[in-house]
């Protein structure tokens, strides 16, 4: 709950109005929230891999030279 608190708090761009637009913002996160838990696949993977890496199963993936 701190974390949203704080991450809420450095969006607020408006110094003018900054319980307005901190109200938006928190609106808005929870818009977001709510249409990624009725909707799943808008969420995008986590567990996506390095560019140019092929898995080889059971946890290992092969890395392409820096």
């Amino acid at each position: 709950m701190e974390r949203t608190i704080g991450n809420l708090g450095h969006e607020i761009c408006s110094h003018s109005q900054p319980c307005a637009n901190l109200s938006g913002h928190g609106v808005r996160r929870c818009q977001v929230n709510a249409l990624k838990v009725m909707i799943p696949t808008l969420n995008p993977p986590t567990d996506t891999l390095p560019h140019c890496s092929s898995d080889l199963g059971h946890g290992y993936v092969l890395l392409n030279k820096r």
